[in-house]
């Protein structure tokens, strides 16, 4: 697979039941309609509200970091100096409605 050079973006996804049933899987390497070709070098979150948004990351499917959380109307981002190497990402959240934006860029 050809690195892409262009960002995958979630543009506020809306979780429709929220809890840890509705969750938002994203694959940033595979993903059919936009995968990167590469691991996330750089990402960013934000939560729109109204709930708190938990995620979690992995660089391989089988290692996951812990679980961060994002009160409503906050960011969190990732550079590439940071280095960070996201493949997948498991996003959900406290309540129904909650609404969440992410950015992420290829590696090189």
């Amino acid at each position: 697979m050809t690195i892409r050079r262009t960002p995958f973006i979630v543009d506020s996804y809306v979780f429709a039941t929220g809890g840890i049933d509705d969750i938002l899987q994203l694959d940033f390497v595979d993903d059919r309609a936009q995968g990167l070709g590469a691991p996330a070098k750089s990402m960013a979150i934000r939560n729109a509200g109204a709930g708190t948004i938990y995620f979690t990351f992995s660089e391989d499917g089988e290692h996951w970091s812990g679980i961060g959380s994002l009160a409503a109307g906050a960011l969190e981002g990732y550079s590439y100096d940071d280095g960070i190497s996201i493949t997948l990402m498991h996003i959900w959240a406290s309540a129904a409605g909650t609404t969440v934006t992410i950015r992420a860029t290829p590696g090189v």
